[in-house]
């Protein structure tokens, strides 16, 4: 039995299959838009990046290691996965606090990535100290003195030293940084 198409149905299959042409085409019209601004963002990121003196890749490298790891421990607490409401309960704190200090950290990164803003910038590095010398004494006093608090000295140097270099370039430069 041979089935044979009326010429309206045939006809929709045409137009279907153009549009599914003209839709290709839009796609790969927008992509190539999308891939040239994005081509020309990252030169100038690049141009920028390569105009850095030493001193500035420091920063912005231990700057954004110490942000990245606060955000990533911001991240859990924020959505009160299992594991951080276990370790934090218990320290003791309860759940509306565990999503506080998450929310607090991950502004916080953000805060110290943006140039600008001298003043929420040392109220986030202030903070990210609260956090970590809290963290520390919290677990101190609960499982006392133990070798894995050794851990706690990469973060806590990462804030050191991001904050010094923050505070050396904004004296060398006589304004924010």
């Amino acid at each position: 039995m041979l089935y044979r198409c009326t010429p309206e149905i045939d006809k929709r299959r045409r137009v279907k299959r153009a549009e599914k042409v003209i839709n290709r085409r839009l796609f790969f019209m927008h992509l190539v838009r999308v891939t040239k601004k994005l081509h020309i963002i990252v030169t100038y990121l690049l141009h920028k990046l390569l105009k850095m003196n030493q001193k500035t890749w420091i920063y912005w490298t231990v700057t954004g290691l110490f942000a990245a790891f606060m955000m990533f421990t911001a991240i859990p607490d924020i959505i009160l996965a299992e594991d951080a409401a276990l370790f934090i309960g218990a320290l003791g704190y309860p759940n509306y606090f565990i999503v506080f200090i998450g929310v607090a950290k991950a502004l916080g990164a953000i805060a110290i990535l943006i140039p600008g803003f001298k003043t929420i910038k040392e109220w986030a590095y202030a903070g990210f100290a609260y956090d970590l010398i809290g963290a520390v004494v919290s677990i101190i006093s609960v499982d006392g003195l133990k070798p894995d608090i050794a851990g706690m000295l990469m973060p806590i140097g990462l804030m050191i030293g991001s904050y010094m270099l923050w505070r050396k370039r904004i004296e060398i430069k006589g304004s924010e940084a």
